[in-house]
């Protein structure tokens, strides 16, 4: 039992830290030369009228853009449109509202999706989608099952 428990506990570990590393850090910003290889990334901003998807060759030419605080792997249009992404520091919420606003999550691993949204479930809201380390993106409403 004490087994599986820690095992279960360095896979949270192991995913949350893979989560966080898509954050831009202040010092993404000082690097003066990034390497030309390909892995595109969606690099996201916040502004006043919510996110701002911008695409990027890879995650060192986004985090040196300054307004760029996160990035997911593959093109912007990958994702559906509409909805906002998870922010990489919101899986470590301990606790979220008890509003209930039907939410759609996304699941991150979006690599073999033809058409997507490919994986997505349910959730009472979004700050309980986001809680969740696989969930990539959030938009209101419940998920159209095929």
């Amino acid at each position: 039992m004490r087994k599986t428990c820690a095992f279960i506990f360095a896979l949270l570990i192991i995913a949350n830290a893979t989560k966080l590393e898509n954050l831009c850090a202040r010092s993404d910003q000082l690097v003066k030369d990034c390497e030309p290889t390909a892995k595109p990334v969606c690099g996201v901003s916040i502004s006043s009228n919510g996110q701002v998807r911008t695409d990027f060759i890879n995650k060192c030419t986004a985090c040196k853009a300054v307004e760029t605080e996160f990035v997911v792997e593959g093109p912007c249009n990958s994702y559906p449109k509409t909805g906002s992404f998870c922010h990489p520091k919101q899986n470590t919420f301990k606790y979220c509202p008890q509003v209930i606003i039907p939410t759609c999550a996304v699941f991150e691993d979006q690599s073999n999706c033809k058409n997507p949204p490919c994986g997505y479930d349910d959730a009472i809201n979004t700050c309980y989608a986001c809680m969740s380390s696989d969930i990539a993106l959030a938009f209101t409403g419940k998920c159209h099952q095929d």
